[in-house]
């Protein structure tokens, strides 16, 4: 899926766009969050922020080998309070295994 749409422990529906490789990440600022494949459609295995989403890439091969993450997605916010409580409402939601990555300076 090109896109997928996480929703937050609010209620709010956050649509992420796929990036098929690493080193494809945008230098742009943004949430992001690592998938794996599960019953019920894609579970969230990690999330985080990041001033530049080309720093994410750094943790791609950890997150493959210690959570079989399958999938990288994005959501661009260049504003730092909208990152943060996007950040927040997913992990309170969802739970998973990595939530503290923040990679904003």
């Amino acid at each position: 899926m090109d896109f997928i749409d996480v929703e937050g422990a609010s209620g709010a529906s956050y649509r992420f766009r796929l990036v098929r490789e690493p080193a494809d990440l945008p230098a742009t600022a943004g949430t992001f969050v690592f998938v794996r494949r599960a019953a019920g459609g894609p579970e969230v295995v990690a999330c985080g922020t990041a001033n530049s989403l080309m720093e994410v890439g750094k943790l791609w091969p950890r997150a493959v080998e210690q959570l079989q993450a399958e999938s990288l997605y994005i959501y661009l916010s260049v504003a730092r309070r909208l990152r943060t409580d996007v950040h927040q409402d997913i992990a309170e939601k969802h739970r998973p295994a990595l939530v503290s990555v923040e990679l904003d300076p």
